[in-house]
């Protein structure tokens, strides 16, 4: 495949930049951390955490469960006890579905959720429904991007799969690439093909890819929020089909 990749650092900027639009008097002072204790998580836990330390935030509640956990009432308590009002969650639908159904169900005052990777899937939603309104998830593309095929994509997804995907458009991105590269270069030659790719521009469902001199390309992550039982997309801002909303109220404003 060719060296398309998502960057970390990039990815944990944006709950800080969603962070940042929310009303001064309304925002989030207190920070906690809930992940499962996987290699992949917690590398993605230690990069928010310093994301979060250069932003001027301090996490103060940093919980980890073993996957496909049943009961959280010991990772809750401590989180209730430290005070948090936001968190950061990082593990598989099953187990954040039933996470946050028990954070819920017992009440915690949090003004903002992120979770990464749990969120995606329309199961989400239909386990949790109200309890998951307005919370935050990453993802990867959108099939509201601007870009040629990207909405048609969408719809071969939603039909094949019923459901949305917040993913699949970097995969078909690549397959692009390779064909485009292979037009480029004029040969099926392994080498002549990787020389068309270096320095190389590519139009793609994930927009324009410029690779660097080594051969090498990152893509900018997205951001959405389940609202009313749809994912919409909040961010890269410049592409968003919706502003982060962080009330019921506040969402029928915008509208």
């Amino acid at each position: 495949s060719t060296l398309y990749f998502y960057d970390l650092r990039q990815g944990a900027e944006i709950p800080f930049k969603i962070w940042a639009t929310m009303p001064e008097n309304t925002s989030p002072q207190k920070l906690g951390i809930v992940a499962e204790a996987t290699f992949d998580a917690r590398i993605m836990m230690d990069t928010l955490r310093i994301k979060a330390f250069e932003k001027g935030h301090t996490v103060i509640s940093e919980e980890y469960w073993v996957p496909q956990t049943t009961d959280y009432g010991g990772i809750i308590d401590n989180l209730q006890t430290s005070g948090v009002d936001s968190l950061f969650i990082m593990g598989t639908t099953g187990d954040c579905i039933k996470l946050i159904g028990q954070i819920r169900a017992r009440n915690l005052p949090l003004k903002y959720i992120y979770c990464w990777r749990g969120a995606w899937s329309a199961r989400f939603w239909d386990e949790l429904r109200d309890d998951s309104q307005y919370l935050f998830f990453d993802g990867h593309w959108s099939d509201d991007y601007p870009y040629e095929m990207a909405a048609l994509l969408g719809k071969r997804y939603q039909a094949e799969f019923a459901d949305k995907s917040v993913s699949v458009g970097t995969f078909y991105a690549m397959a692009q690439i390779l064909f485009q590269a292979i037009e480029k270069a004029g040969s099926l030659d392994a080498q002549k093909i990787r020389n068309s790719v270096i320095q190389g521009k590519f139009d793609t469902v994930m927009g324009p890819v410029q690779y660097n001199d080594t051969g090498v390309a990152y893509y900018e992550s997205t951001a959405f929020q389940w609202v009313d039982g749809q994912p919409r997309l909040v961010y890269p801002f410049n592409l968003a089909t919706d502003k982060p909303a962080f009330s019921r109220a506040e969402n029928h404003e915008e509208e």
